[in-house]
């Protein structure tokens, strides 16, 4: 049998046909796969994201105590406190959002972060309630004040004492009270 040229132009646009159909449905199937696989890779880069601002809150939340323990006036300790705490609540908000759209192999990892956060948290408690107390800048406030007119009048007194023995009459009496008076300066110093 013999086909005309008519049939023959049929089938092969019939074929050509065929194989775009089958070309489509090929590429649609392999579209949804790459929309699918860009969904998760924007899920996971969203989750990244979100633990970066997690560490990100941390480290914020490490220097702000760190400038509380420097800090020299109440009112500086008072805003790093304020600081410390509002990156504790980014960090925890942050924490849940991520939790609530993670998998289970995440969650585990979270749940260990958790654990070490709440311990830093903890420490980090007492560094803010030593570092609150400011007791070196107090210490050095106290001296520069008091603490110099006070140590002004001992000596005074020393230097009165010594004078008053340097005016009685040189005896070995008198040598032992200037070595005792002298002892008690250094002493003093």
């Amino acid at each position: 049998m013999r086909f005309t040229v008519k049939a023959k132009l049929a089938g092969a646009f019939g074929a050509v046909i065929i194989l775009s159909v089958v070309t489509g449905g090929v590429a649609y199937v392999k579209l949804n796969q790459l929309a699918a696989t860009s969904a998760d890779l924007v899920a996971r880069a969203d989750r990244l994201d979100k633990a970066n601002n997690i560490q990100n809150a941390v480290l914020y939340q490490v220097r702000a105590e760190q400038n509380v323990i420097i800090a020299s006036t109440d009112a500086d300790i008072a805003k790093y406190v304020a600081e410390i705490k509002t990156q504790r609540e980014i960090a925890q908000r942050t924490e849940a959002e991520v939790m609530a759209v993670t998998s289970e192999a995440g969650k585990s990892l979270l749940e260990k972060f958790t654990a070490a956060y709440d311990k830093m948290n903890a420490v980090e408690d007492n560094v803010v309630k030593f570092g609150s107390l400011n007791s070196n800048n107090r210490a050095t406030d106290f001296w520069s004040g008091e603490g110099v007119a006070a140590t002004k009048g001992f000596n005074d007194a020393l230097d009165a004492a010594i004078a008053a023995v340097n005016r009685a009459p040189a005896s070995a009496e008198s040598g032992r009270a200037l070595f005792e008076l002298q002892t008690v300066r250094v002493e003093g110093a």
